[in-house]
């Protein structure tokens, strides 16, 4: 429906290390079930007063683990499930002022004791944990929220200030690693000849306010 969405498929995945890694990580091959379900009464996609979203993505397969030169995986076959939940809120304050909130996690299982690099999920950046560089952490299991206060310029602009935190745990040879992120800063959303184009100013917990990252981006729709 206008609301309702929902998908189910079949997938074939294939890693291959590159030149350089090839002899200390092995590939694999992956063959997954994936189904979803999203609602949605969101009144804008790209620029809401109100509304909210929520989705939901699981998939369960298998995967055949290949070992290289200095590489033994833990197991040739293993089962996996990842399973992602997505939740947003958009609530109106005064005229053209917004609260958004959004909470995501991701969780990611098979039954080797460490999950290997390749399928670990890669976050932070522009989508997830801003005021840090574009995929710099990894996890198997990870939950992050996003807090804007929006003013909305026109239909389709708007200025914000944000506060985005981040929690992530994943298995090491000996430990569980377990860590906490937090980033906060500002950003703008400009429709343009091109499209609607961001960009964002974050400040993580190392950075000073003048020596933060600077994300951009460019949505368009055909």
């Amino acid at each position: 429906t206008d609301r309702i969405d929902g998908h189910v498929n079949v997938a074939w995945r294939r890693i291959i290390p590159d030149s350089i890694s090839a002899a200390l990580l092995g590939g694999s091959r992956e063959v997954n079930g994936r189904f979803g379900l999203s609602i949605d009464s969101r009144d804008d996609l790209l620029n809401p007063r109100r509304g909210a979203v929520a989705r939901v993505d699981a998939a369960y397969g298998i995967r055949w683990n290949e070992a290289s030169a200095l590489f033994a995986p833990e197991r040739s076959r293993v089962q996996t499930s990842r399973v992602r939940i997505d939740l947003e809120q958009y609530v109106p304050v005064v005229r053209r002022h917004v609260a958004a909130i959004g909470i995501h996690g991701m969780d990611i299982r098979s039954g080797e004791k460490i999950l290997p690099f390749a399928q670990q999920f890669r976050f932070g950046g522009a989508r997830t944990l801003r005021g840090y560089r574009e995929n710099e952490f990894r996890s198997s299991r990870v939950v992050w929220s996003n807090i804007e206060y929006r003013v909305l310029l026109s239909t389709r602009s708007r200025f914000f200030a944000f506060f985005d935190t981040g929690y992530f745990e994943y298995e090491q040879t000996t430990v569980r690693v377990r860590d906490a992120k937090i980033g906060y800063g500002f950003g703008i959303r400009l429709e343009s000849s091109l499209g609607i184009l961001g960009i964002d100013y974050g400040i993580g917990e190392e950075d000073s306010l003048l020596n933060g990252k600077v994300h951009f981006g460019l949505r368009n729709e055909f």
